[in-house]
Order: structure tokens, then sequence, then C-alpha cells
């Protein structure tokens, strides 16, 4: 996203705004911050990350314009931490090594971008939010008081943000927006909400109190999200769940089939009677792409007339915008373009091996904890996959948040995991059990 872009945007959001109450409410923000980071951990800041790309498609443009605002300050607070944290060392996996070719790759094509000076900004947006969320992410997964913090706060941010959402459901008619000021919003909230609320209640004990809840609750915010017509997001969703159970299914067969059983019908009866039930039935089951294979054709076309390196950072935006009204839909072929096709197939298979390589580090993973965050880990980027693939996500800041926190914290795990085994190579084999025991012990405790 361009600066022009970002300065509009955030004009946009702030007309009218009270500008003295904006810097107050900021310096009170960052205060916050600091709080938190001191009584709960970095794994809160985390979460943020998520948290504040929820709010940016709020109704409220006070909420909007201060999440625009906030991100950076986030960030910046996530570097400071990687530089003066000790608590655990980085480890460069291959992924993090082709990961870091995104913002030095928008940096050295800036110079033949229209607006060099804008396209280096955005290049340096993206290196700092490679630090700020990669690098220092790493460091705060690799440690289960943060991942445990960073799990709790957004479920809990996922949960209440669906709760506000769900009673629109009862007037809704088409797309409804609600909380959010389009159907995006709830797509950011409602996919991760699922999939956590599922990943946890996977986790309980079978027909436990908290298990029903969960899975009731996973099912409710699968239904908001369906019927935002969101076919992409769904199908993405449906996919992570399948990815849970991968792992879970074996153990839990028979629960699962028992729940399905029961909530499938329930769940197709509360759809069906549903003002907007048929707006989504008729998206879901038309074949038509809303323009987007013209959108794909134009993206290619523009990708083939410079093959190598493209025509410069931010092109694809301003590209998109002239020749078909927005932009390509597809961060592959938005990166085609700015950047060349060499560069946009690297891209694709990493992020298409980025899911898969949480599934093998499952089995890699010394504890239960480790393993259930690695299975959350998959499930996350499976969903950021299919964004990418047909929603162009990548590509902007808002929609490269989240999939930074995700990839960091299999980061995170795979460097814990190593340290792990150097114990075990070290012949520390008692102090690497007790060790073990004490996390597992720890797994399931409120932070």
């Amino acid at each position: 996203m361009k600066w022009q872009i970002v300065l509009r945007t955030f004009t946009e959001h702030m007309a009218g705004a009270n500008f003295p109450l904006l810097m107050l409410l900021g310096f009170v923000m960052l205060l916050a911050m600091v709080f938190v980071l001191w009584r709960w951990g970095a794994g809160f800041l985390m979460a943020l990350t998520s948290v504040l790309v929820a709010f940016q498609f709020t109704s409220s443009a006070v909420l909007s314009g201060i999440a625009l605002m906030g991100r950076f300050l986030l960030v910046i607070g996530l570097v400071c931490h990687l530089l003066f944290s000790r608590r655990n060392r980085l480890s460069f996996s291959p992924a993090t090594a082709v990961l870091f070719l995104i913002p030095v790759v928008m940096l050295l094509n800036s110079v033949r971008a229209e607006n060099p000076l804008d396209a280096m900004g955005q290049g340096a947006l993206f290196l700092l939010f490679y630090v700020g969320l990669v690098l220092g992410g790493q460091k705060i997964f690799g440690d289960i008081r943060g991942r445990t913090v960073f799990t709790n706060t957004l479920m809990l941010f996922t949960g209440v943000m669906s709760c506000i959402q769900i009673p629109y459901l009862v007037g809704s008619y088409g797309r409804f927006y609600g909380t959010f000021e389009s159907a995006i919003g709830f797509m950011v909230v409602g996919g991760t909400g699922t999939i956590l609320f599922f990943w946890y209640g996977m986790r309980q004990k079978a027909w436990s109190l908290l298990f029903i809840l969960c899975m009731a609750f996973s099912a409710l915010i699968f239904i908001t999200l369906f019927m935002t017509g969101g076919r992409t997001v769904v199908f993405g969703t449906s996919f992570s769940i399948l990815a849970i159970l991968s792992r879970r299914l074996k153990r839990n067969v028979i629960v699962f089939l028992t729940v399905a059983i029961i909530l499938i019908p329930v769940a197709l009866r509360v759809m069906v009677s549903l003002p907007g039930f048929e707006f989504a039935k008729e998206r879901f089951s038309s074949l038509q792409t809303a323009g987007r294979d013209v959108k794909y054709a134009v993206a290619w076309q523009e990708a083939k007339a410079k093959p190598l390196f493209g025509w410069g950072t931010g092109s694809s935006i301003k590209k998109g915008i002239m020749l078909t009204g927005g932009h390509f839909h597809n961060s592959y072929l938005e990166w085609a373009v700015e950047h060349g096709i060499p560069f946009a197939v690297i891209m694709l298979l990493l992020f298409l091996w980025l899911p898969i390589r949480g599934m093998f580090l499952m089995r890699r993973c010394q504890t239960e904890e480790m393993k259930s965050m690695a299975n959350l880990s998959t499930a996350i980027l499976i969903l950021e996959f299919f964004s990418s693939l047909l929603g162009g996500s990548l590509l902007m800041t808002m929609g490269i948040l989240p999939t930074y926190t995700a990839i960091a914290l299999q980061e995170g795990l795979r460097t814990e995991s190593q340290q792990i085994n150097s114990y075990l190579e070290a012949g520390n084999y008692e102090d690497d059990i007790s060790y073990i025991d004490s996390i597992e012990e720890s797994a399931d405790k409120p932070i």
C-alpha cells in the first residue's frame, strides 16, 4: 500500500475527529502497551496484530484511525523486544531466509517504480514488520508463556467481536455488515475465531462442558461467517478444521462423529431460517467469479510484459485500479506484476510449504503443548494461503500482519524444539525430562 493511499485512508477515517483527543488516546495506548508488556508479556502484543487488523474494518472512524496508528507503535515495540530481550536465541530456518526476500526485493525494486520514494517507504514498512513480527515473534513464541498469552488473548477478542456481530444475523439481508463497514471485517475475525475455538475445544476432555461450549460457539461463528458470502474464507476455514482433525481425530473419532451428527442438522436448520441465507446460498452455488477471472487475465498479461523483474514496487495496485477498477485479488499475480514471474513462483511455493511444514513440525515437537501449537499454526496458515490465493492479502499491510504472526509461531516452536534436542544431545537427560515435565504441567494453566 503506497503512502498516499495510507494517508488518504487515514484522512478519511479521521474526518471530523478530535486530533488532540486522539493524540492523548495514542499516548495512553502506548503506556498501556508498556504496562501489558511488563505485566503479561509480549505474547499479548503479538495477539494485538490480529486485533488491530480487525479494528481497521469497524464502522467506527475513531477505532479505525487508532488501529491504523497503533500497529506502527506495536511493531516498533516488538522490534525493541527483539533487540533487548535475551530470553531465547534466534535461529534462521530456510523458510525465514526466503521470507526475508519480500522486503529486500521490495526495496531493491523501488527504484523502478513510478514513485521511488513511496515504493521505498513501502519496502521499509514491510522490513519493519518482518523484523518485529517474524523475528521478534520467534523469541516470544519460543516460550510457553508467550504462546499461552497469545492464544488466550486472541480467543477472548474473537469471542467478544463475534458476540457483538452475531445479533446482526437476525435482520441481515444480503452481505450483512453490522459492526464492520464491510463483510471483509468479519471474515478476518470469523475465520480465525472458528479455528481457535474448534482447536481449543478439541483439546478438552470429551463431553466436558468446555468441550461442548467451544464446539457450539465454533459452529455459531462459522454460520455467521457463511452468511457473509465469503467463499474464499469459508473454504479456507473448512480446510483448516480438517488440518486440526488430522491430528485429533484418531483419539476422538467417536466423539467428533457424535458431535457432527448433533450439530450439523441444527446448524443447517439455523442457516436456512436466517433472512440472508438465500443470498449466501446463491453465492456458494454460483460459478461466477465476480469478475476475478478477468482481473487474473489482465494481471497475467501485465506480468508477461516484464516477466523477469516486473514493473516495480507498488505497480500492481495502480495498474489494477487503472485497468480493472480494483486490485487483482491474487497475491502471487500481484507479485509477478511488481517483481517478476520467478519471484512470484518462489513466494507461491513458500506459502504453500509453510502449512505443510507445520504438519511435519507436529511430529518433531517433544511436548503435547508444542504439538498442539504447531497444529494451530498449520490451520491458520492454511486460511492465510487461501486468502492470498484468491484475495490478494499478502501485499497489503493489514493482510501480512496475521500471516507473519502465524509464521512466527512456527519459528518459535522450531527454535524451542531445537533447544530441547540440544539438551538431549549434550546428555542432560534428567534436566531435559524435568524441563519437559514442567512445560506439560503448565501448558493448561491460565496465565
